[in-house]
């Protein structure tokens, strides 16, 4: 890593400098928005997970870690049917303070459920409902029981 200084007189004379930036997948450990100014370090490595959305406007928000193929299309289909085509948009987690939105955001967006399927960088998971990996789902009639007893909670809840 370079230092400020370096990085100021670098920028000076015209030097692009790019800096790798470690961070764990989904989880921001920059600042956002006037809201959050003037929070220290530990505050912002506390925000919520920020989900990339597709447009749409159902009350479920389903985030796939990447494509449907094959069988996982037809668990996805069942789901959605049972949810309501209408009722369900998509998103992926993203990995940029910049882009998305946060979970604590959803509200606004009129998403009363996130449904993640896979891992999931959340901390708070009040706010979020974990399904099993598509892959998992598939070749496993335990993570199916799972999701839908799950999903059986948050429907009636």
């Amino acid at each position: 890593m370079l230092e400020a200084t370096s990085r100021r007189r670098l920028q000076a004379m015209g030097i692009d400098v790019w800096q790798r930036r470690d961070r764990r997948p989904g989880l921001s450990c920059d600042r956002y928005g006037d809201e959050h100014a003037g929070h220290d370090a530990d505050d912002a490595a506390a925000q919520s997970p920020r989900i990339r959305m597709e447009a749409g406007s159902g009350r479920w928000l389903l985030v796939l870690e990447r494509g449907v193929t094959g069988d996982q299309r037809t668990i996805l289909d069942d789901l959605v049917a049972t949810l309501g085509a209408a009722e369900c948009r998509y998103g992926q987690w993203s990995d940029s303070t910049d882009s998305g939105i946060g979970l604590d955001e959803c509200h606004r967006y009129g998403i009363e459920h996130v449904l993640a399927f896979g891992a999931a960088p959340a901390s708070d998971a009040r706010r979020l409902t974990l399904a099993p990996g598509l892959d998992e789902l598939v070749e496993s009639g335990r993570a199916r029981r799972q999701l839908w007893s799950r999903l059986r909670l948050a429907l009636e809840g």
